[in-house]
């Protein structure tokens, strides 16, 4: 660790330290109450967090549990009971009841993100397992929910928007924080195996055990796809296991999960246009696919006061990924990391205007490796018949480190009605990289030699909260957001001039919204207009080499900019007691380039940026005609999107249905039946156009799957 690293350390150690010290002096005295076992305390957290709804309290937004309503953001909820009743064979199924949230669907449970942005692979959102992000910044993968055991999760909560100011650099668009289960009961066991079209089985398996004040809860899911493409046969096997433990005025949770994905893709390899709607099963690629370990491990001590609270959280993350990419089977590549890294926070309930004070520090040390080898390959036609692996194009180490002091104000100056906050967080990033091989600074392959970047950056928000009524409140934020360079946008040339020395691209989002309910909540709505600004984009700038027109030559800049705004509206209503229930959710959104020119010839400015629907929605109807019976329609609506930067040829959009049923034999048996795209409609997961041919990445046809259930 260098000198500079080891000063911002220890300067985030002081910070936290005396910002906690400040908050003991700042609190007024108060008589001393009757001061109740910490034991006692936790075991009333656990109690109410299990009566009290998702939708109704939710940690993400403040690394706090709080009530939704006094949220100065927008933040959609899906609690465990949705997901259960949901069985999500892909993400995409139940993140997409989150309005404004669309996830596209690849090979296997492979995705892309679009919250708040077009779809992309870019690093533009940060996942998070309990709070902790799945991967070190710099080592994104826009895959990150198929390492989540997302069917077995205790609920999940996405944070629409940047999260910078709490969790750092890549939550521009939004922060998706899934939640594992705890044990709620004595004795707790849920199991279910099913099958269906295309060669699906999945076999899911739970069991948790209360003893006193330890509780151990261990989560199974082995799935398995031959794929309704050639040669995209899909497996997994994931576990999590969490053992909760309190004592005296402390709780500790302990949470381990792992998984093993291996798979051949199709992913978003989208077929020329005469295939897409004729032969829609091929793969170009039949040799394409990706092998990914990944294990996570965290131990989180809390320790519970009258009126404050402070937790540690030490983790590690171990991920392996190698992948032979279908978009560009000329190479293949193996990536590593490491991470080791503590989570410190501190929450002061100050008494002051009901003011609260939580602030932390984050530290984060992730060696990684990337090596990528060239690939000579045999084609015929547009398909790809074999390969042979060539040289090693790429092979170098490269180890990030971060230091993160943060801290996050409220209050209520003039009413209890009205609830300001803010919050500010610095980051320190710094990348060590050593290249394997030599230099080379010339050809499609460049490679950089050894060299350290850092970089430092402050990101503040604020926010407000009326509470109108008990049924109404309304809310606006300023919220500044960052992301660093990846590793790979810094280290992994390709035939530009210059890499390493990329900055931040910066985000600057405004957002108004109101949510509330009507006749005793029979009618719930969620409402939020947002206005997003990113600057200092990373574009890939072309022109010719002075001394020969024929080569173009190429430079990565921080030279873009774009404006994403929208408004997004959730509703719910109970339309006959008990029977009837309807769902849904729609967004409008336009996302365009402010400043985008890739070569001094070519200017995208005030075009639409492609990929990025303009309406998005989701609707279900629930219908309990009998007990124990449960039927649900969902309608998928995808908007109209251009394929191209030239805003020169349009996807129209489309429509899926879907049906979900389940029925429930006695208390611990059931069955259900799910039913994809019920019209059987042809449709695209993404379509592009480059290079004079349109090509689409064909989404799933008419599948049906179902299983059975037991619980105890």
């Amino acid at each position: 660790m260098n000198k500079k690293m080891k000063r911002i350390v220890f300067l985030a150690i002081f910070f936290f330290f005396a910002v906690s010290i400040w908050a003991q002096e700042a609190a007024p005295a108060e008589e001393s109450e009757t001061a109740e076992t910490a034991s006692e305390q936790t075991a009333e957290k656990k109690e109410a967090a299990q009566e009290t709804e998702l939708e109704e309290v939710v940690v993400t937004a403040s690394r706090e549990q709080e009530a939704k309503k006094n949220v100065a953001a927008s933040i959609g909820v899906l609690n465990k009971n949705v997901i259960k009743d949901v069985k999500p064979t892909h993400p995409s199924e139940i993140l997409r009841r989150v309005p404004g949230v669309h996830i596209n669907t690849t090979s296997g449970e492979g995705h892309l993100t679009a919250i708040r942005h077009p779809l992309t692979t870019s690093a533009v959102y940060l996942f998070l397992e309990d709070g902790i992000p799945t991967r070190s910044t710099g080592f994104f993968n826009h895959n990150a929910l198929y390492e989540v055991n997302v069917p077995q999760a205790g609920g999940i909560e996405i944070l629409k928007g940047p999260g910078t100011a709490l969790y750092g650099s890549d939550a521009l668009g939004g922060v998706i924080n899934v939640l594992t289960k705890p044990v709620t009961k004595d004795r707790e066991i849920d199991a279910s195996i099913e099958g269906g079209d295309f060669g699906w089985m999945r076999s899911l398996f739970s069991v948790g055990q209360r003893i006193g004040e330890h509780s151990v809860r261990i989560d199974a899911n082995m799935t398995k796809n031959k794929g309704w493409q050639d040669n995209t046969n899909y497996q997994r096997q994931s576990a999590t296991i969490r053992h909760d433990y309190a004592f005296g005025d402390s709780a500790l949770k302990t949470v381990i999960t792992g998984s093993n994905i291996d798979q051949e893709t199709a992913g978003t390899a989208a077929l020329l246009k005469e295939d897409y709607e004729n032969n829609p099963t091929v793969n170009y690629v039949p040799f394409a696919g990706r092998s990914v370990q990944a294990v996570r491990g965290s131990v989180q001590y809390e320790k519970l006061m009258n009126d404050s609270a402070l937790s540690f959280t030490p983790f590690m993350r171990y991920n392996k990924m190698f992948l032979f990419p279908n978009w560009s089977p000329n190479k293949n590549y193996v990536t590593k990391n490491m991470s080791y890294g503590a989570l410190l926070k501190y929450r002061k309930d100050l008494g002051f205007l009901k003011s609260r004070l939580v602030t932390g520090v984050d530290f984060d040390y992730s060696p990684g490796s990337f090596k990528q080898n060239k690939v000579n390959t045999v084609k015929n036609g547009n398909f790809y018949e074999s390969y042979t692996i060539g040289d090693v194009q790429y092979d170098y180490k490269v180890a990030y480190m971060g230091a993160a002091p943060y801290a996050q104000y409220e209050l209520s100056p003039f009413t209890e009605k009205l609830k300001i906050s803010a919050g500010a967080r610095f980051d320190y990033n710094q990348y060590d990289y050593n290249n394997k091989l030599d230099e080379l600074q010339t050809g499609f392959n460049r490679r950089p030699a050894d060299t350290k970047r850092s970089f430092n950056h402050f990101s503040p928000k604020s926010g407000l909260v009326y509470n109108i009524d008990e049924y109404l409140n309304i809310f606006a934020s300023y919220r500044h957001a960052f992301r660093v360079p990846g590793a790979g946008d810094l280290f992994t040339q390709g035939n530009a001039e210059n890499t390493v020395d990329l900055k931040p691209i910066k985000v600057d989002s405004y957002e108004v919204g109101f949510r509330g309910s009507v006749a005793k909540k029979l009618v719930e709505y969620d409402i939020s207009t947002y206005y997003m600004q990113k600057k200092d984009d990373i574009v890939g700038y072309k022109y010719p080499d002075p001394t020969d027109s024929s080569i173009t030559l190429s430079t990565m800049q921080n030279a873009g900019k774009t404006l994403h705004q929208g408004i997004e509206i959730g509703l719910g209503l109970e339309l006959v007691s008990k029977i009837l229930f309807l769902n849904g959710n729609i967004s409008y959104s336009k996302h365009t380039y402010e400043e985008w020119m890739p070569n001094p010839d070519t200017n995208y400015s005030g075009n639409k940026i492609p990929f990025a629907s303009d309406i998005i929605g989701n609707v279900t109807l629930k219908v309990i005609p009998v007990k124990d019976l449960e039927l649900e329609f969902e309608w998928v609506y995808i908007g109209k999107y251009f394929m191209d930067d030239e805003n020169t040829v349009e996807y129209p959009g489309h429509n899926l249905y879907n049906l979900r049923c389940k029925y429930d034999f006695t208390e611990n048996f059931g069955t259900f039946l799910r039913i994809h795209n019920l019209a059987n409609a042809k449709y695209s997961e993404r379509a592009q156009y480059a290079y004079g041919n349109e090509k689409y990445a064909p989404g799933a046809p008419f599948t049906i799957s179902g299983g059975m259930t037991y619980s105890y």
